[in-house]
């Protein structure tokens, strides 16, 4: 007994050294890491747990209806003058009377109530899903912007070092041809420009930060997105693409239907459904029985059974139907618009994909081409000093093809995550 509970032990030990590893950061990895910020909020996210909260308000609130039917306990002291009603009596006449009464709610209403406050909750999980989905897709967002806007900045960081190496050249060549001046003011200019462009993204970065620290409070969450600045990227997977690509069907784009957006539309129509259901209930008559007991010292006692059956107005509770029905349609209306963005969105992401491939390909053709005439310039400048300004130049151009290019790769992530949105997933895929 001893020996298997202490395999038990091991194997549970195993499990959780696993689990616990599962959910470290992994630098090379993009998707490991996003899903790991994911996981740290769904830990420390104050604002999910309001839905959990709601839910269980609403099964109590369901619960109260189990004890529709109502008692009433009464007791009553009556003191009336004889000479009111008998002339020739001088004295009180006093009666004791004690009463007992049961309303009866009609069952159909009570369990037609029970069913919609319970149907709430589906809407009510619907709306934690939107909101986890709404927040993670702000996280996917933030986070790829964050990789970005720090690998746009040591691409500046990189060329701004070319540019003060080409600077100490050129201020070297002044000394011996002043006309050098106007070029040592041209890439002074330009490296004043980086840098201030440099200070800007270190502002964005921020408010990046800031962004999903608004979904993840941590203290120490910025130093936990620092571990995996410059690290995390692989190259984009143009395999990934190209499936994306190839498996699309523009006639068939039911993976939009699993957006909890979409299907929160169908569980309100079958809240209204019930809505309805309660309404039909609200004709139904309750019943009311009573039982009165007097007392009367100068008169015979008297013992009274009361039977009641109460209507409610029938036509109010037409007129909301009508109005429940009409909502209904209004509803398909909604669901029917928002679909259709869906898709349109869908389509456009597409045909996105499909440029952006194809810009991405020349892209890094024309990077490693600069890359190469930068090279043979530097060669030159060996033999002829006069070189300097065209490296200048050179770096100049190939620094806007690499801000192309991480802004193009920043925008095909951010159309993944736009897809991975209107289907619904949480997770980075």
């Amino acid at each position: 007994m001893k020996r298997k509970l202490s395999i038990f032990l091991i194997i549970l030990l195993i499990i959780i050294t696993k689990s616990f590893s599962n959910n470290n950061l992994d630098t090379n990895n993009l998707k490991g890491n996003i899903n790991y910020f994911i996981n740290l909020f769904y830990l420390y996210n104050p604002y999910i747990s309001k839905y959990d909260y709601l839910i269980k308000a609403n099964t109590y609130n369901a619960n109260s209806f189990l004890y529709s039917n109502s008692f009433e306990y009464g007791f009553s002291l009556s003191n009336i003058p004889y000479k009111y009603i008998l002339p020739n009596k001088a004295e009180p006449m006093t009666s004791y009377t004690l009463m007992y009464s049961i309303t009866n709610t009609n069952k159909n209403k009570i369990n037609s109530n029970i069913n919609y406050i319970l149907k709430q909750n589906d809407i009510i999980q619907y709306d934690k899903s939107i909101y986890i989905l709404e927040s993670t897709y702000q996280i996917k967002k933030n986070l790829i912007n964050i990789y970005f806007l720090n690998n746009k900045k040591e691409i500046l960081n990189n060329i701004l070092d070319e540019f003060l190496k080409i600077k100490e050249l050129t201020s070297l060549d002044y000394t011996y041809n002043k006309s050098k001046l106007s070029d040592i003011l041209i890439i002074d200019k330009e490296i004043t420009s980086l840098n201030t462009e440099i200070n800007s993204i270190n502002l964005e970065l921020n408010n990046n930060i800031q962004t999903i620290y608004s979904f993840i409070p941590l203290n120490d969450l910025e130093n936990k997105i620092n571990k995996i600045l410059n690290k995390f990227y692989n190259n984009i997977d143009l395999n990934l693409i190209d499936n994306i690509i190839n498996n699309y069907n523009p006639n068939n784009l039911d993976e939009i239907y699993n957006n909890p957006y979409l299907i929160k539309f169908q569980k309100e129509k079958e809240l209204i459904y019930y809505e309805i259901y309660k309404e039909s209930s609200a004709k139904l008559p309750d019943n009311k029985f009573s039982i009165e007991y007097s007392i009367r010292p100068h008169l015979d006692h008297m013992f009274m059974l009361k039977y009641s059956i109460m209507f409610e107005n029938k036509n109010i509770s037409i007129n909301k139907i009508r109005a429940l029905y009409e909502k209904i349609n209004s509803i398909n209306s909604e669901y029917t618009n928002q679909s259709l963005k869906f898709k349109i969105y869908y389509n456009y992401i597409i045909l996105q994909l499909k440029d952006s491939k194809i810009l991405l390909s020349n892209l890094t053709n024309e990077e490693k081409k600069q890359e190469k005439y930068i090279e043979s310039l530097k060669l030159e400048y060996i033999y002829n000093k006069s070189k300097i300004l065209e490296i200048y130049l050179a770096y100049k151009e190939l620094l806007n093809i690499k801000l192309k290019r991480n802004e193009l790769e920043n925008k095909i992530f951010d159309f993944l995550v736009d897809l991975q949105y209107l289907k619904g997933v949480i997770n980075y895929e």
